[in-house]
């Protein structure tokens, strides 16, 4: 079988609506409520092509058959001392044959990587849906490596709650957060995470790691998050948090994340996770239809908290790693 005669170019104002097109087409596939995380993602994605960053296109005789969109992480880069580099949409039209498909999703990574290089960025990311064949050996090919499995949660605020028929002791008190506890809540945050894939990957400092956590649950406090609500004790001093976020895309109602979650170690085996998320499912209510959240696939007590709390698994994604 003859291969098509692919070229890579940078990304025009005269192509930009066809990769548009090849995002929402991808986009159309998954079912509700899947349909909400990939419209999230192509949304940001197509919102990222006016900005500066990195975008190439794979042309066959006039038309846009692939496209790679990236950045450099301003954030993460600041934050750990060195450049980071993220991949925000791989996407092949389903025109090409599967073994096209992968040297074309090959093709589009390694002129990802080769950019990244010249901008001094020292590692780069991805996601790929566990399902996608494709992608997992494009990213294979290039040599990126599993930091993480990702697993995504989804619940509509309507659902039973299986733990409100067996509650569990309230053992704390769930109220919204206050600016005294903030110190508390990053103490929390500092000492709460290490399954995610910054901390699985020893070239990230274990410090910092940390510390992103720390400043994650800052902000949420400060503004990025919708709400924070906290389990506190008896002498009103914090012992966990839950980051609340309200989010909505065109043509589409309202969801509603569960951007951070934590408990501090000393109080944990007691409910509280589960108290924390209840109480969120309840706040979320009033507010949007659906609820989506995320954790690792190696986080087993967070994973039997969603589910005793009604959430049902939606999705699974890996993240990878590259190293330069």
């Amino acid at each position: 079988m003859t291969s098509p005669r692919l070229g890579l170019h940078r990304l025009t104002d005269e192509n930009e609506t066809d990769v548009e097109r090849l995002l929402h087409q991808y986009g159309k596939k998954p079912s509700f409520p899947l349909r909400i995380l990939r419209e999230k993602e192509i949304d940001e994605t197509v919102r990222s092509l006016r900005r500066n960053v990195f975008c190439r296109v794979l042309v066959s005789e006039g038309d846009v058959l692939g496209a790679v969109v990236a950045g450099k992480s301003a954030w993460d880069s600041n934050h750990f001392g060195f450049g980071i580099g993220k991949i925000r949409r791989v996407v092949v039209s389903d025109a090409l044959k599967r073994q096209h498909a992968v040297r074309a999703r090959e093709a589009l990574i390694e002129s990802c990587m080769k950019w990244m290089k010249q901008n001094q960025v020292k590692c780069l990311i991805a996601r790929a849906d566990l399902d996608n064949v494709e992608d997992i050996l494009a990213y294979d090919k290039n040599d990126f490596q599993l930091a993480d499995v990702l697993v995504i949660f989804h619940r509509d605020v309507e659902a039973p709650n299986p733990a409100l028929d067996s509650p569990p002791s309230e053992s704390a008190t769930i109220r919204p957060s206050r600016p005294e506890d903030v110190g508390t809540l990053m103490e929390i945050a500092r000492a709460s995470f290490a399954k995610d894939h910054f901390h699985r990957d020893p070239n990230f400092p274990q410090d910092k790691s940390d510390e992103l956590f720390a400043r994650w649950i800052h902000n949420s406090c400060h503004g990025s998050a919708t709400t924070v609500l906290v389990a506190a004790e008896k002498n009103q001093e914090p012992c966990g948090f839950i980051a609340c976020k309200t989010e909505q895309l065109e043509r589409e109602p309202k969801y509603g994340v569960i951007d951070l979650i934590a408990v501090s170690p000393l109080s944990q085996g007691r409910g509280i996770g589960t108290q924390l998320v209840t109480e969120a499912v309840r706040w979320f209510a009033a507010n949007v239809e659906s609820i989506f959240v995320g954790t690792q696939a190696n986080n087993i007590p967070s994973i039997r908290t969603y589910e005793k709390v009604g959430f049902r698994l939606l999705d699974t994604q890996l993240t990878l790693h590259k190293w330069f």
